[in-house]
């Protein structure tokens, strides 16, 4: 994206895009608490009907180090299982 300011109408497209393709409805976004941009999608998320849900802050950066850790943890101990 050029600008921030290009977030909204780049999320609009990926909106419409995985309706389109999954024939499902979105209703749930989740994002941190101090979310830069939240305050930009309030209108449309109520528009469409989209509930927004904050987390702590930090924890999803947290949640994405951790899996592949996790998924090390699971291929080392089914390596070393005795099946």
């Amino acid at each position: 994206m050029k600008s921030k300011y290009n977030v909204l109408d780049a999320f609009m497209h990926l909106h419409a895009s995985v309706e389109r393709e999954t024939k499902k409805l979105l209703k749930c976004v989740r994002a941190d608490k101090d979310g830069k941009y939240s305050g930009h999608f309030v209108h449309y998320y109520k528009e469409h009907g989209i509930k927004f849900e904050k987390t702590v802050p930090k924890t999803i950066g947290v949640v994405e180090r951790m899996n592949p850790t996790i998924n090390d943890r699971i291929i080392y101990m089914v390596s070393h299982a005795n099946c």
